[in-house]
This record gives structure tokens, sequence and C-alpha cells, in this order.
């Protein structure tokens, strides 16, 4: 699994899935990655405020996995 990057409005990760991958595995690392980029997103000090931000995650068909990308809504 690739590691969380994080950018000033923004942070990302890739979980990679394929179809020779088994379903409980993959549920497993989506829930891994979306648990990563929220603990890199939400500050530790709680000033993170959640209703300007949007989580979104996507699958790429062109790299087979899913991209976990949050943003702060502009």
């Amino acid at each position: 699994m690739q590691q969380v990057t994080a950018e000033p409005a923004s942070v990302r990760t890739e979980v990679p899935a394929t179809t020779a991958d088994y379903r409980l595995d993959i549920s497993n690392h989506l829930a891994k990655g979306i648990l990563d980029v929220l603990d890199a997103a939400i500050t530790y000090g709680g000033t993170t405020d959640l209703r300007q931000s949007i989580m979104t995650v996507v699958y790429n068909h062109d790299t087979e996995s899913f991209e976990i990308r949050w943003d702060i809504a502009k």
C-alpha cells in the first residue's frame, strides 16, 4: 500500500484492487486507507471543520486501484 501524501488542502492515497484479490482483502485495505486519510486530514487539536471537507473514493480502471482523497471544499 502506498504512503498517504498530504498537501495544504488535500490528502490522498491509492489502494490496489484487482479482480484477482479477495473481496474481504479489498474491503479491509479500503477501510485502512480511509482511516489513514482521515487520520492525516484531521488535526490533533480538533480544529478541522469536517463540514467544509469532501471525501471521495474513485476506482481507476487503468491503475486497478481505488484513489481515496480528502479535500477542503471550495
